[in-house]
């Protein structure tokens, strides 16, 4: 039965059945921002197939601007040919993920700028979503005998010195510099702009820790030139995350949809943000699945206070708890705790039917297979990749499972033990490098792609929820202290707030804002750091 409904729900959606004849292939063109006149210079065409399954008969045509010469392309997996001003590749068949074409082409003589494009067709397979089947890009055309900008030198502060929370960055001009981008790298996080100035210095916070730093001068027509990387370290708090309220109350103890400062929770637990901002949370003692956009919460499945195991789109649930959204398809993926099974909602229509896709209500085990046929036990967290692959917190069986998409079909999955050795896993996350880390009794753990475990810390009391921004750090949700933790990638731990009433999900979102559910307190509550010294902000939705 189960198969059959997800048959129906796949003939009414976007997606289909057997996924051979539907895809979604997306154009992205990687140019370098500049590249000198008269030179040879190369940059990558991509058709990046993010569907589960192989689209076929894939052509992409790439036009050669009029001013460049000696065009060419490659790329595995590809035929690729020159005529006139046009490079057409196709390809028979192009596996799920990145598929790309590296293009070489010798800049015209003059400065100036560069316009790239690239195009796709899929002849062999239904590509429904055309919105992403053109991409461009500049590229800026510089002489080298024009840009011979020294890089500027460090002033402080000094190399390998300490500052106290907030630290001034200065630095010497560059002639003809427009601006200077300052990077930052805490604790080997992922460095990333932290600022731009038309100065010669800045003033920025930093949490306690070793940091990494270095200036760029940028210029209209000649590419940046960068400074030294120094180093120095921060030995007091000069950031500051403040707590807004952002759905539900304290005073309000039950499912009630409705605008955010007036919606409530009985106890919401596991969050999830969709890649348009969108976020899902679950409510683990009313038995549903929230939706919040828009400024308003609405229940999307399940019947408050009503718990059961039913599929369609008259779903019921039994203390969903983990819950995650897959990129690609938007499609949101619940463990449903106490029916020992793992869930998968399509919001893609106006209703949002759920099916059993892993374990059964009143079958646990410890099996791996198929989704008719593994077995979980009281499974608590779950977390996607970019790319559908699904981790599982099988909380019972103290395991972490994979779930691998079986291709051809929606909501099919294969599941097989990644790694064993866990006490009681709580909450799980995935890495943008594929890394995994698992919040297990007083711990964290990280499972590298081999299956290795290790443990980053050891010193948590009540770790609930578990999430890890793009430059690699993770946010911890302490209900046995009440409070947030960011941990770096070196392993430092530092406390980020406090105060809270059994704080458990956990999500944070591409800008650093983090989502929290306010279990206890029958809300969900945002985070947003600041200058210590800043003046406090209003808040960002009514209590």
């Amino acid at each position: 039965m189960r198969r059959l409904a997800l048959f129906l729900l796949v003939l009414c959606s976007a997606p289909a059945a057997f996924a051979h004849l539907i895809v979604d292939v997306r154009m992205t063109i990687d140019a370098p921002a500049f590249a000198p006149i008269g030179q040879p210079f190369s940059y990558r065409v991509i058709a990046d197939d993010l569907a589960n399954d192989p689209g076929y008969g894939v052509v992409v045509t790439i036009p050669v601007p009029a001013s460049a010469s000696a065009p060419s392309a490659s790329a595995n997996g590809w035929n690729c040919s020159v005529s006139g001003s046009q490079i057409r590749c196709s390809a028979e068949q192009i596996p799920p993920g990145p598929n790309a074409i590296t293009v070489r082409l010798t800049a015209p003589p003059g400065a100036g700028s560069l316009a790239l494009n690239a195009n796709v067709q899929t002849i062999g397979s239904l590509d429904t979503n055309n919105k992403n089947d053109q991409a461009a890009a500049n590229v800026t055309l510089y002489d080298p005998q024009q840009c011979t900008a020294s890089a500027p030198l460090i002033v402080g502060p000094a190399d390998g010195t300490s500052v106290t929370g907030s630290a001034r960055l200065s630095w010497t001009a560059v002639g003809g510099a427009l601006r200077y981008r300052i990077y930052t790298a805490r604790e080997g996080e992922t460095p990333a702009s932290a600022a731009t100035t038309a100065a010669t210095e800045t003033v920025l916070p930093f949490l306690p820790g070793d940091v990494e730093w270095w200036v760029e001068a940028e210029f209209d027509v000649c590419p940046p030139v960068a400074s030294s990387h120094q180093h120095f370290r921060s030995t007091t708090n000069g950031v500051v995350f403040r707590l807004f309220e952002f759905a539900g109350r304290s005073d309000r103890d039950g499912t009630v949809d409705g605008s955010i400062d007036a919606a409530g929770f009985r106890s919401p637990y596991g969050l999830a943000l969709a890649a348009e901002g969108d976020l899902y949370v679950s409510d683990a003692q009313d038995d549903v699945l929230r939706h919040i956009a828009n400024g308003r919460v609405v229940t999307i499945t399940g019947t408050p206070a009503v718990a059961g195991s039913a599929d369609g789109q008259n779903a019921l649930f039994y203390q969903p708890h983990g819950i995650t959204v897959t990129p690609l398809d938007g499609y949101v993926h619940v463990a449903d705790t106490s029916n020992d099974s793992i869930r998968i909602v399509y919001t893609g229509g106006p209703f949002a039917p759920a099916f059993t896709t892993g374990g059964a209500a009143g079958q646990p085990g410890y099996v791996d297979g198929d989704g008719d046929k593994s077995r979980y036990r009281g499974p608590m967290a779950i977390a996607a990749s970019e790319r559908g692959t699904l981790y599982v917190a099988d909380s019972g069986n103290q395991v972490i499972r994979k779930m691998t998409q079986v291709p051809g079909f929606v909501g099919a999955f294969t599941a097989s033990t990644l790694a064993t050795g866990f006490n009681s896993p709580q909450a799980i996350a995935v890495g943008g490098d594929g890394t995994v880390y698992v919040a297990d009794n007083h711990s964290i753990r990280r499972i590298d792609g081999t299956g290795v475990v290790t443990t980053v810390t050891d010193a948590i009391k009540a770790p609930m929820g578990i999430a890890v921004d793009n430059r690699g750090n993770l946010y911890v949700s302490d209900s046995g202290d009440q409070t947030i933790l960011k941990i770096a990638p070196s392993g430092l731990v530092t406390m980020i707030a406090a105060g809270f009433n059994g704080p458990a999900g956990i999500a944070v979102n591409a800008g650093g804002t983090i989502y929290v559910a306010d279990s206890r307190n029958h809300r969900v509550v945002l985070l947003r750091a600041e200058a210590a010294a800043g003046a406090p902000r209003k808040r960002a939705a009514a209590h």
